[in-house]
């Protein structure tokens, strides 16, 4: 979920919601009129690709999801990768 703040100030997160790697309370948001694009700049398009491998990589080890796609019981081979 991306945290936003709208044009009226109200934010789209509860101000309580806790950042899971440090416990603390979330620190930033989107600002009003902010995009991803115009926070990140040129590396914007090099961060996504990376994030969309890296989910990729994790969900395809995961049974559930290779079930998905007709590869169950399998044993060792999906061990494997």
């Amino acid at each position: 979920k991306m945290f936003m703040e709208a044009e009226d100030g109200t934010l789209n997160f509860d101000t309580t919601t806790k950042d899971p790697l440090s416990n603390e309370p979330v620190s930033g948001h989107y600002k009003s009129g902010e995009t991803y694009n115009s926070v990140f700049g040129a590396d914007a398009s090099s961060y996504e690709e990376c994030r969309a491998e890296c989910v990729g990589i994790y969900l395809s080890v995961l049974p559930e999801i290779l079930a998905l796609f007709g590869h169950k019981d399998e044993g060792k081979e999906i061990a494997d990768i």
